[in-house]
């Protein structure tokens, strides 16, 4: 009785937070770890602890933390009801019995094998322990150490070092929570995953923990690659090299680079010599590796490209981390070693205009990747430098530029343009890496990366600041003097009074500054209106002052379907309708606030009203005066969606995640977010948790369907069709889950999966002596946003080995409604065409369901069309629809094509087909 009221109780304050106390669990860990550490007198920290604190955030639970023996002591606790918890056990946790691992990765670190001086020798005795991990690669690393081994079993982890300490064995097999502590690691191998342990008896604790983690990672999705960096790579990870790559070194013997950046702090010279921040990381760099590493100096950035293009040099020393650019350059990043943030330089006291001019230079990588897009061709100013850049905005030629924050004091110094300020947030970032060349042995790439993740980034961080700051100190004097100049020309007597007025005009400007910071945080700059930040704020204010007995707060998501629109049209359009509409509900009696959503030509309104039925009239009168926009030449119609949802103080975010849900999701005017609409999310939501493992336990299924002749019912090809037969769902038809694939991106791994189980289907026809006859599949428009999309359809090709012509790819006309620009078309043309001459056939689906259709056949020369069955069903019920399913069959036969009509179902339809001079078919009457 005492467990279940203890179960009911967890349960109650957990699902509803009932009780304010928090529920103790008990967590056990074992010490010098790495899980739980207490570094001075009652501070404790660690991966493990910082983890657990904040999943205890999700469930209103105190973890108390148990330390245990060894982690065999921790599981034996657990199965024996001592500890409730057992996060972070290493090691194989199925030895523990009648207990079960929540669905979540705490931490993956690896196993390593442990000597006295980090070496290996030629026969060696390793110790190991029953709760280990399997270990399936430590034989490779045996094999490519060239040691042979004998493994001993230990019972826990004290007693492996207790053998080593007294030489009854070379090393053991462990696994290492904090790489950085450990400097005796001669090689690291099969990295395990961690999750939290529970009593498989414990069922609501475990769900609770599974959807306190849920709820986690939807707040802190970076939550492992935060704690990685701050314990794990905390001072620098260790460096272990193995033999083949302390072989290729020793042979390399010496290794050269190039530097980019020629400015402070980065790479400068004084006195004669080479200074700065990245010749301090080669340096680091050729002692760590213990390798000469010779620094070729160019006279400009250009040149040091040219050398790592050429393959004259192994590596550039400061390339920035992005792939597509080096790609250019004939190299590979490695991981990054330093961020260089980017702020905008403004003249002092000027507002940053809408048209603004910004001063920029044409071959740096953030001028294309960050100017360019948001920056037209009138409003930039080119220059040959940085230096250059600071004297144009200087002296009014240019109104803004960027630069990274750490030459800023440098520039500012070098070129006297004390008129400028700089603004206190970064605009974006750059990483730097190493670049190595392309053509380099891999090895080497994989050394400098093994090396990147040993720096001390925290040295490399001190270095620029240290330089930062002598830059600055070095004309603050001047700064001052420039700004102040009262100082200069007035007497001794009104020293205090410029002081004075200095100190003023500071908080002047602090408060000038803070203003525009809150305005830009709440501020809409698509539509300089109110945004969903401010929407909340200002939201949860009237929430909790609302008494009103006879009232209610609802909250209300409008959204315009811009897409055709936006193709015919100037968006700007758009843009005034949103404010005209947020002007609207502004001017509507019982709408309280109106701001825009987080979607662009969106808005989202808090209201009150009596009832539901109340605000869907309010929502339609609203849609009925912003439904047109008028023009010059005519009055376009557009179509605006409205969700509601009751607006909950306790929950005030998820009620607007609520409308703006019911919203999305609208197949009409006005959608009120309901149980069924819920019904509908989870179901999805379930959908996805499932499809990435169903697809790995091959749950889906290709189907086909036959395309026949209809005059002799003589077979002409098939096309496949996914099914997804599931143990939790029961069998599922498409249209209960592509949709849901569609928006997520995953049918792009659905089509993949079909497109080979249908070249394994022709490629065993083919070995069989069968007469292949085309096969069809289906290939969505997410395809044409994958940069190696054709390299991936020639590799499938060539990996069968299958005729020409034996593979159909059908592509939707609504591919075209995806390109809204004559580049974007040109692309997808190419890559159509591109497939046709590699082998595939092309075939339009679903030909006349929409205003793409006569589109698509401007564009590319399909070999097959294929009507939409909706088309035939409506040219057996009407003439005008008969005419037109006439006029599209004529114009697919004018323009020698195969001419199929789908949705097949009655003799009637083949007669009338045939009677219209549709030659072929498919559809359930043949199957």
């Amino acid at each position: 009785m005492k467990k279940i009221f203890y179960l009911l109780l967890m349960m109650l304050a957990i699902g509803n937070n009932v009780f304010a106390e928090e529920i103790k669990l008990r967590v056990g860990y074992v010490p010098d770890t790495g899980f739980l550490e207490e570094d001075r007198q009652g501070h404790i920290r660690g991966y493990g602890y910082e983890y657990m604190e904040f999943l205890s955030r999700y469930g209103n639970w105190k973890f108390e933390y148990v330390p245990c023996t060894s982690w065999a002591d921790c599981g034996e606790k657990l199965q024996n009801g001592t500890i409730e918890l057992l996060p972070a056990m290493p090691g194989d946790y199925r030895s523990l019995k009648n207990v079960t691992r929540t669905d979540h990765v705490i931490g993956r670190y690896p196993m390593a094998l442990i000597t006295k001086d980090g070496k290996v020798k030629s026969q060696m005795k390793i110790g190991t322990n029953s709760s280990n991990a399997p270990v399936p690669s430590f034989a490779k690393v045996a094999e490519q150490e060239n040691f042979k081994y004998e493994l001993v079993n230990f019972k826990n982890f004290f007693e492996m070092e207790e053998g080593l300490r007294r030489d009854e064995i070379d090393g053991y097999i462990a696994p290492v929570i904090e790489l950085g502590k450990q400097k005796n690691i001669a090689a690291i191998f099969d990295r395990q995953s961690y999750r939290l342990l529970v009593k498989s008896e414990n069922k609501e604790l475990l769900a609770a923990m599974n959807t306190a983690m849920d709820e986690m990672l939807m707040d802190q999705p970076n939550i492992r690659n935060r704690l990685n960096d701050k314990y794990l790579r905390a001072g620098g990870a260790s460096l272990i090299l193995n033999k083949q790559e302390k072989d290729f070194l020793s042979e390399k013997g010496k290794l050269t680079t190039a530097i980019l950046m020629k400015d402070k702090p980065y790479a400068y010279h004084e006195n004669g010599e080479l200074h700065g921040v990245i010749p301090a990381v080669v340096k680091q760099i050729s002692e760590d590796l213990n390798v000469e590493i010779e620094i070729i100096e160019t006279e400009t950035p250009a040149d040091a490209s040219n050398l790592i293009q050429r393959g004259a040099i192994d590596f550039i020393a400061d390339a920035v981390c992005d792939f597509s650019w080096a790609k250019t350059l004939n190299m590979a990043p490695t991981q990054s070693y330093l961020s260089l943030d980017y702020v905008a330089v403004t003249r002092r006291g000027e507002e940053i205009k809408k048209n603004s001019v910004v001063a920029c230079v044409p071959d740096l990588l953030y001028t294309k990747t960050f100017i360019y897009p948001r920056y037209a061709e009138s409003d930039r100013f080119y220059c040959k430098s940085l230096e250059e850049c600071f004297s144009a905005v200087s002296d009014g030629s240019a109104d803004i530029l960027f630069a990274p924050r750490s030459e800023v004091t440098y520039l500012l110094g070098e070129t006297g343009a004390y008129n400028l300020e700089v603004a206190s947030e970064s605009n974006f970032s750059d990483e730097i890496s190493l670049g190595v060349n392309i053509d380099a042995d891999k090895k080497l790439w994989r050394i400098l990366n093994k090396e990147v993740n040993h720096m001390d980034l925290g040295k490399i961080r001190n270095i620029v600041n240290e330089d930062m700051a002598q830059t600055a100190n070095s004309f603050s004097l001047q700064w001052q003097l420039y700004h102040h100049p009262l100082r200069v020309i007035g007497a001794m007597f009104f020293i205090i009074l410029i002081i004075a007025a200095a100190v003023w005009y500071r908080m002047y400007l602090k408060r000038k500054h803070l203003n525009i910071v809150q305005r830009m945080a709440y501020t809409d700059t698509r539509y300089q209106l109110p945004n969903l930040t401010w929407f909340e704020t200002e939201a949860k204010k009237f929430l909790n002052k609302f008494e009103d007995a006879e009232e209610n707060l609802y909250i209300l998501a409008f959204k315009i379907d811009d897409f055709s629109l936006n193709i015919i049209y100037k968006k700007n359009l758009l843009t005034e309708q949103v404010r005209h509409m947020a002007a609207e509900l502004n001017q509507t009696a019982g709408i309280l606030l109106t701001a825009t959503g987080n979607e662009k030509n969106s808005l989202i309104s808090l209201c009150k009203e009596k009832n539901s039925a109340n605000i869907s009239r309010i929502a339609r009168e609203i849609v009925r005066k912003c439904g047109g926009i008028e023009t010059k030449d005519a009055r376009l119609w557009i179509n605006i969606k409205v969700g509601i949802a009751d607006a909950d103080k306790n929950n005030f975010h998820q009620s607007v995640e609520q409308a703006q849900t019911a919203c999305q999701q609208s197949k009409k005017e006005v959608t009120i977010f309901d149980t069924k609409l819920q019904e509908s999310l989870d179901f999805a939501k379930k959908i996805e948790e499932k499809m990435e493992s169903a697809l790995q336990n091959g749950e889906f299924q290709a189907w086909y369907q036959t395309e026949y002749e209809l005059q002799t019912h003589k077979p002409i090809g098939e096309e496949a069709f996914v099914r997804w037969q599931s143990p939790e769902f029961g069998f599922l038809m498409p249209e209960k889950f592509m949709p849901i694939f569609e928006r997520n991106g995953f049918i792009i791994s659905v089509d993949y999966f079909m497109l080979e189980e249908v070249c394994k289907l022709q490629k065993n026809r083919l070995d069989e002596g069968k007469k292949l006859l085309p096969v069809a599949v289906n290939q969505s428009g997410l395809h044409f946003s994958e940069e190696d999309y054709l390299d991936k359809m020639r590799k499938t090709l060539k990996k069968y080995n299958l005729p020409k012509g034996v593979i159909k790819l059908e592509f939707s006309e609504k591919i075209f409604q995806m390109s809204i620009n004559i580049e974007q078309e040109k692309r997808l043309t190419n890559i159509i065409n591109s497939l046709q001459k590699i082998g595939f056939k092309i075939a339009t689906d679903d030909f006349g369901s929409g205003f793409s259709s006569y589109k698509v056949l401007n564009y590319i020369s399909p070999d097959e069309m294929k009507i939409d069955g909706s088309l035939l069903y409506g040219a057996m019920q009407s003439d005008k629809m008969h005419d037109i399913l006439q006029n599209i069959i004529d114009l697919g036969n004018k323009m020698k094509m195969k001419v199929i009509c789908e949705g097949i179902e009655t003799k009637a339809q083949e007669n009338l087909l045939l009677r219209l001079g549709c030659r072929y078919g498919q559809g359930f009457i043949f199957q």
